[in-house]
């Protein structure tokens, strides 16, 4: 994590922990704790805010997540394992979810609800079982919006194969299609069904 933003007409060196680029913004997390997101095509400043110093034994992993947000974890740099896990946007902290990370094997990013509203996805192992896991959607505090997900994941907007707005591609049970933010299915068959 050594990257250093040139600026190409003042000369100024800003020294980097992470970017990232995706979805026509650019996210740079620089070592004097600020995060910053820039819209590529206007260089319209999206996001301005403070995320805070990196400790010593700690890697950052900066997920640029579209429209000003960032998907930011601080990993131990001996163990890999995420030690705080928080969401930036334009103002500012949007979610810290760094207290789940004891009932979730993993969080990311999923979608927005139709009031603009991040949401996110935990795995977390299934009650009863040592291989199995299932997912919940959860809100930026933290609180299960939609449980027990067999899976649940997004794609990113700019893809060919993205989705509709407020909706993310989920398996319950022995169906698997698109679900919206309220657990309702948009599209979905049986996993039976032929292709």
């Amino acid at each position: 994590y050594g990257y250093d933003l040139h600026d190409l007409e003042t000369g100024e060196v800003t020294p980097l922990y992470a970017s990232s680029i995706t979805n026509h913004t650019i996210a740079l997390y620089a070592k004097n704790g600020s995060l910053q997101v820039y819209d590529t095509d206007t260089g319209k400043l999206l996001t301005d805010t403070t995320a805070g110093l990196v400790e010593n034994q700690q890697t950052v992993m900066l997920n640029n997540e579209g429209n000003g947000y960032v998907w930011l974890e601080l990993r131990d740099s001996n163990s890999y394992d995420v030690t705080a896990t928080c969401v930036y946007g334009p103002d500012g902290l949007a979610a810290d979810l760094s207290s789940l990370l004891d009932t979730y094997n993993y969080l990311g990013y999923l979608t927005t609800d139709p009031d603009g509203k991040s949401l996110f996805y935990g795995t977390r192992s299934a009650a009863g079982t040592a291989y199995s896991t299932v997912s919940d959607v959860l809100d930026t505090g933290g609180n299960v919006v939609i449980p027990g997900l067999s899976y649940c994941y997004g794609y990113y907007s700019n893809s060919l194969n993205g989705l509709p707005e407020h909706t993310f591609a989920a398996k319950r049970g022995f169906y698997a299609g698109w679900m919206d933010t309220t657990g309702q299915w948009v599209y979905c068959q049986s996993i039976f069904a032929s292709v």
